[in-house]
């Protein structure tokens, strides 16, 4: 992809998902990436808490208390749970996608971002779910999030 096309994708992504392109937006967008991806570095199971039979009407969470926690150095801190029945469900709702289920804990960990708030929007169809796919969770598969900066 060249660069006047990823430029091209992320104005259509910041405007989508942000409301703006501006330069200041993408700024910011570019910020908030670069710090979420610190910390999905350093994610693995340890901090995820896997709960069982909790229905299929939500996929994770991030708990905020405990991702303060976590931030503050406890680094074995449990700041995510997935809801293994609504991860299940969703995996299958999304034709079996891997990449739905990693953009569940991209879109979770973005919950932690300082600033960010996230606004629920319907999806008209199973074709607006797979579009919205990082928006996926907190919400049944059919009610997805926007990020708003």
């Amino acid at each position: 992809m060249s660069d006047a096309e990823f430029e091209e994708d992320l104005k259509f992504v910041c405007k989508t998902f942000f409301g703006a392109d501006s330069e200041e937006a993408l700024a910011a967008f570019a910020r908030k990436q670069r710090t979420m991806k610190v910390d999905l570095d350093k994610l693995d199971l340890s901090n995820i808490n896997f709960l069982e039979n909790e229905g299929t009407e939500w996929q994770a969470q991030l708990l905020p208390s405990s991702y303060s926690r976590y931030k503050a150095g406890n680094l074995q801190e449990k700041y995510i749970e997935v809801n293994v029945d609504g991860a299940t469900d969703y995996y299958r709702y999304m034709g079996n996608s891997d990449e739905a289920l990693a953009n569940t804990l991209i879109h979770e960990q973005a919950h932690g971002f300082p600033g960010v708030r996230i606004m629920s929007i319907p999806a008209r169809s199973k074709a607006d779910a797979r579009t919205l796919q990082t928006c996926s969770t907190w919400g049944t598969p059919r009610t997805p999030h926007i990020f708003a900066i």
